[in-house]
């Protein structure tokens, strides 16, 4: 589950136990404060199902987020390392 946080960062939430409907700590996701609500869509697989989810930055950059595990990035304690990985795409050109 995403969801926008009151602090503009999305925020993620997993069952504990598929199935359960009982969720576990929410985690932050995303690398910048965001401007829309995120949209998530779950994807089948072919060993699991996994989810994607958009959102554009208050700056209107689009950003994909996928779920997995990010190395490398220093956790605060406010903003802890996230477990999914938030690439920008690519806008359109401009007229």
């Amino acid at each position: 589950m995403l969801a926008r946080g009151q602090d503009d960062f999305i925020w993620e939430s997993n069952e504990t136990v598929a199935g359960s409907g009982t969720f576990g700590d929410w985690v932050s996701q995303s690398q910048f404060p965001s401007g829309t609500d995120p949209a998530m869509t779950p994807v089948q697989g072919a060993a699991n199902v996994f989810w994607v989810g958009t959102y554009r930055t208050a700056a209107g950059t689009p950003h994909l987020i996928v779920n997995g595990t990010q190395s490398g990035l220093a956790a605060s304690a406010t903003h802890p390392v996230p477990t999914s990985v938030d690439r920008p795409l690519n806008l359109p050109p401009s007229k």
